[in-house]
């Protein structure tokens, strides 16, 4: 997993200044199974562990651990400022302030969760599952397909762009579906970079939205999590992060010869 904000580059252990020279920053314990994060700024996150645990992290040092027994994939911080934690047998929880609860329990591992600037919550994940929620309860969207559906993105005017394994996307607008014809591919990620929409689409390279299908954007990178600021697009892949500032693509890769450790 990766994000950005500015020359802030963090994987799932380590934050770097001055990418892609940078000296490493431990951020968290290389022992933990880091599923997923959201940075709220440059010295400030929130980390969901796949044990079970949300961790919040200001300057190096842990300021809160909930321990809510669940297997997490993700997490997401709204504009309004509330986090969501999701992940396994339909899970999520909703951190308000310094309280977190539990929403009532979708069909299917949940895989992503946005919010909406008007405040509605998407969800998408394993089994076809999309729904949304209204602050009491989910409402579940038959999308008349079965594929693992890795990632949305709510745009400005409402809509929710989806995209999943198998060769699968297409938007979500005035309660109807409409499916994309795209090129063959699993797709991972979505994040929208300089008014563009990129689409992360693993081995396959990096892709962009254009019309109502996608276009190579990159090839030989590999692209399953992307994360955007106002400056640049960072893609991760296999042992290496990309970074995209709209014209060129430095690389940093991972070498760890993991049998001497």
């Amino acid at each position: 997993m990766v994000t950005t904000d500015g020359e802030y580059f963090v994987s799932s252990l380590m934050l770097l200044e001055n990418f892609p020279d940078g000296d490493e920053l431990e951020l968290a314990d290389e022992h933990r199974l880091v599923a997923d994060f959201d940075m709220i700024a440059p010295d400030h996150f929130i980390l969901a562990e796949g044990t079970g645990k949300v961790i919040e992290v200001r300057n190096g040092r842990v300021t809160q651990t909930a321990d809510l027994k669940t297997i997490f994939t993700g997490v997401h911080r709204a504009i309004d400022g509330r986090i969501y934690a999701f992940g396994f047998n339909g899970s999520v929880y909703q951190r308000d302030g310094i309280t977190w609860r539990a929403l009532p329990k979708l069909r299917s591992n949940v895989l992503c969760v946005r919010a909406s600037p008007a405040g509605i919550v998407y969800a998408c994940g394993t089994d076809g599952l999309f729904a949304s929620f209204d602050g009491s309860d989910w409402t579940a969207f038959d999308l008349s397909t079965n594929v693992d559906l890795q990632s949305l993105l709510v745009l400005d005017d409402g809509s929710v762009l989806l995209c999943g394994m198998s060769d699968f996307a297409g938007v979500w607008a005035a309660e109807r579906w409409v499916q994309w014809d795209v090129p063959s591919s699993d797709y991972y990620d979505l994040a929208l970079f300089k008014g563009r929409i990129f689409v992360g689409a693993g081995s396959e390279g990096l892709m962009v939205v254009e019309g109502s299908t996608f276009k190579v954007s990159k090839a030989n990178v590999f692209s399953y999590s992307l994360r955007a600021s106002a400056r640049h697009l960072a893609i991760a892949g296999n042992n290496e992060i990309v970074r995209y500032d709209g014209k060129s693509y430095p690389c940093l890769e991972f070498n760890y010869d993991l049998e001497d450790e």
